[in-house]
């Protein structure tokens, strides 16, 4: 543990416009907190959905936590710049997922929605990233 003690601690980062009502940020937090065992309280911080500040944030975070999560918003939208600021962060560029493109795919079919260039970004992960299944949505989950 980064704060020498024997309880994990996590942070959470929710960013973007479309995060401004409590129950998006409820959300973020309810999930998080159901999903991870940890002993300590999460810290949930609300920031701008701007890549220098989520890089900065994750960055501040981690240094007193042991797991940061980070949600970009409610969904693929054009202006998402969640992957993005990841990138910066880790040192590395935006790669395609085979792996997430076919589920994408696969997904859009099953909601007989048209395959658009906004898909196709949801296929693009850091390439230092490994890549965590989501099965309800076409944004990845990222490790």
């Amino acid at each position: 543990m980064r704060d020498g003690s024997m309880f994990a601690s996590a942070a959470v980062t929710l960013a973007g416009m479309r995060l401004g009502s409590a129950s998006s940020c409820q959300n973020g937090y309810s999930f998080t907190s159901t999903k991870f065992s940890v002993e300590k309280p999460l810290n949930v911080v609300v920031i701008a959905d701007d890549v220098d500040v989520i890089a900065a944030e994750i960055n501040h975070l981690r240094a007193t936590h042991t797991f940061v999560f980070t949600s970009g918003g409610v969904g693929p939208t054009h202006d998402d710049v969640t992957k993005k600021a990841l990138c910066r962060f880790f040192r590395c560029t935006l790669v395609p997922s085979p792996g997430v493109r076919e589920h994408v795919v696969e997904l859009l079919a099953r909601r007989n929605l048209p395959w658009t260039p906004m898909a196709e970004e949801q296929a693009m992960v850091p390439e230092k990233a490994a890549v965590i299944p989501n099965p309800v949505g076409t944004a990845p989950c990222l490790r």
